[in-house]
Formats: C-alpha cells, structure tokens, sequence
C-alpha cells in the first residue's frame, strides 16, 4: 500500500518530512471519534458528565458523543461564526467536564477571549478542538492548560486516514486502545481501494470510476468513527502524511474558496447567497460553502452533476439524533451546499461552476 500510487499524493505539495512539535505517532488515531474516545476514557467521562457544544455539528459525532455524556449546546449564527456570549455564559453557568470548540469556518479566539477561556476553564475543564475541517500547523496551537486537546482529520484534506490527538507538551499518555481489529482493516482496505481508483479516475476522466470511488468513500465513511473502542492509526500513514506541506494546501484552499466567492457573489440570485469576502479570506475551510434556499437545493446538485461536477450537502438535518431534533440548529444544516478545494480544482474549473449555476438558475427561477 504504496502512496505513490494515489493521485492526491501525487499531485500534492511535498516537503522535508517533519512531524512538527505536537503530532507524535503514539497520540495518532484512525479517526476523529477514535480520538475523541481516547480523551474521554483518559477522564473517564460518564453518562452523568456534561459536554458542551455547537448547535451545529457533525450528526454521527454528536451521536457517539450522546452515548458517552450529556450533551448541552452552544449557539452557532447562520453564517458559521459563534455566538460568543452564549458560548461564555453557558460554559460559566452549566460548569460542563468538557467543551468541544468547533466552527465551520474555523474557531479562533482574540487575545481577551483566550484570557477568559483559560480563566472559566482553568484546569478542571477539557477543552478539545475540534479541527477536523482545518488544516492543522503548530503554529495553530496554543494551549490554555494541562487538559487542552486537538484532534484533526487527516482524510478531510488529504489521500491519507488518521487523526493526531495533540496535548500539551506533546507526549503520548497509556490509553488502552486497539492497534489492530477488523474495524481498521476495513477501513484502510477501502481507503486503498478508493485511492486507487482516484488515480484511474484522474488518469482516464472516467465518470464510472469516479462513482465507484464515490461508492467506496461512502462505506469508509459510513464505517469510520463506529468502533467503541479507540483504535490507534496507520504508522504508514502517519509516516506518509508528514512529507505533505500543510502550509501550502492551506493557501491552496484560501485561494480557491476567495475565488469561489468571487465568482459565486457575481450571480445576482434569491436563491443563492455567500458568505462576506473578508470572511473566506479569513476563515479556514475544507469545502466551500455556498449558501442555496432549500427548494433549489436538490436540483441543483443534481444538475451539477449531470454536468460532472461534484456539489454536495455536508451533513443533512434528517441524520440528527431524534433526541436533538428540537433543540438544535436545524436550518443550518438545510441551508448550503458544499464544493471541493481538492489540489485537483484550478481557478478555470471554477469559473465553469460559477456558470453552470447560473444557467440552473435562470432556468428555475
């Protein structure tokens, strides 16, 4: 299972391979959930223990989390930002065992809200960012104590599965955690199979291979987060992601999601909306969000891809744990459709969405 047959690795920007200060092999884990397991069983968190977090958030995540704890929100506003008021006043009052600081667009606090994060926290609150749609340098990181986490999402950005659970100081802590069981085996048995079929895909523009792949994706992601034990990740892939040169994927995304703002905020439609330039340029993103009114939502997508191009939903409100249906952000997740900054995706290819989109519109007012 070599990476060089993957066409994301092929195609990505390399650099002298180095771990940095904070990413070490022993705190590395198939996913963001098996991460989060660990945390939790370091702190044995019980059913009785409150976790604080967004209202709007990842529904299988949030599902695994439910399982483990008590589940209280902060408020999340239309466009990705956070209310910081709710999200102090709750953190204050609810006194939770640990809050999860997540933000679609990335969840960055001002010299004064850090002060007062490490004030209400202090050491008896596990705070863990939630950094699985950033890209994550050690430049990012800034703990406010001993019970402050990272955990990221390698497979959001690259050909390559794992997540690194980063603490303060770096060092590996014995959790008990499986380093083989046949959840892992299946899921780098299909991300060998996905990767390898992306190659194929690159290689001869095949919309059939690209569906199988999609496929293949689907069940990984279906299959990833579900064990209820804390599985350890690939030493292969931990080793391979280190030659990626995050800094210049993340500028290859900012690059492309200002574009696609640009390019999306020339189409004068009611039924589309973006989010403020100075915002994208600002924030950091996986995909790009545009924003679609709900009765175009679907058809868009749809007509997109007859036109082989790939929109999606990121998650859908109909996917939420019943129990939350009523007290969480619901429009949000029925609100915007999602577009690649793949290292596939050039300036040229945008302006070819930005159009057809417009022509699904002006077909369906």
């Amino acid at each position: 299972m070599f990476a060089f047959f993957y066409s994301p690795f092929v195609l990505a920007p390399l650099k002298f391979p180095c771990a940095g200060k904070f990413k070490k092999l022993g705190n590395f884990y198939m996913t963001f959930t098996d991460a989060l397991h660990s945390v939790f069983d370091e702190f044995q968190i019980k059913p009785t223990d409150t976790v604080l977090m967004p209202d709007f958030y990842c529904p299988s995540t949030l599902k695994n989390i439910s399982k483990r704890a008590t589940v209280k929100f902060y408020h999340v506003r239309p466009d990705f930002t956070v209310d910081r008021a709710d999200y102090f006043t709750k953190l204050r009052t609810l006194k939770p065992k640990a809050v999860v600081n997540y933000g679609y667009s990335g969840f960055s606090l001002t010299g004064d809200e850090g002060k007062k994060l490490k004030e209400i926290c202090g050491n008896q609150i596990i705070v863990i960012d939630d950094c699985a749609h950033r890209i994550l340098t050690d430049s990012d990181i800034h703990f406010i104590s001993d019970r402050h986490f990272y955990i990221d999402s390698c497979r959001k950005h690259s050909a390559f599965f794992g997540s690194h659970l980063i603490r303060s100081g770096g060092k590996s802590r014995h959790v008990e955690a499986d380093s083989m069981n046949l959840y892992k085996f299946k899921l780098l048995a299909l991300q060998f199979i996905e990767n390898f079929l992306n190659f194929w895909t690159y290689i001869f523009s095949s919309r059939f291979l690209y569906g199988l792949s999609t496929s293949v994706f689907l069940a990984s992601d279906h299959i990833a987060g579900t064990s209820e034990r804390s599985t350890r990740g690939s030493a292969l892939d931990y080793f391979q992601y280190n030659f990626l040169s995050l800094k210049r994927i993340k500028e290859h995304h900012k690059k492309l999601a200002t574009h696609y703002n640009q390019a999306f905020s020339k189409l004068k439609s009611p039924f589309i909306s973006t989010l403020p330039n100075e915002m994208v340029e600002k924030g950091e993103f996986n995909y790009y969000p545009l924003f679609v009114s709900s009765d175009k939502r679907l058809g868009l997508i749809q007509f997109l891809a007859g036109h082989k191009i790939f929109a999606d939903v990121l998650w859908e409100s109909s996917t939420l744990p019943e129990e939350f249906k009523n007290v969480r952000n619901d429009a949000m997740f029925d609100s915007f459709i999602v577009f690649p900054l793949t290292l596939l995706v050039k300036e040229r290819h945008i302006d070819i969405m930005a159009k057809r989109v417009g022509e699904y519109l002006n077909l369906n007012r």
